[in-house]
């Protein structure tokens, strides 16, 4: 199965981030808003691999970068099984 990712800038010049997600969801994506915080930004997950998710606990960026690699193994598994 091919999930694609996407990452948003929730505060896009024209305010498209978040209404992005309802065009995204239920297709085969899974979706992270950037949520700028003072020096850094939180990743807030949006989208599972078709699902709104919006709401689960925001991700540092070590913690992000975590789940990008997790997600990158489980989804190279997949492909090969």
């Amino acid at each position: 199965m091919r999930v694609d990712v996407v990452l948003s800038d929730m505060h896009l010049s024209d305010r498209m981030g978040v209404a992005l997600l309802g065009i995204l969801a239920g297709l085969a994506v899974t979706a992270f808003l950037c949520l700028p915080v003072e020096t850094g930004c939180f990743w807030l997950p949006a989208i599972d691999a078709g699902k709104m998710c919006l709401g689960l606990p925001a991700l540092r960026p070590a913690e992000f970068a975590k789940a990008l690699e997790e997600m990158a193994r489980h989804w190279g598994t997949a492909a090969r099984g």
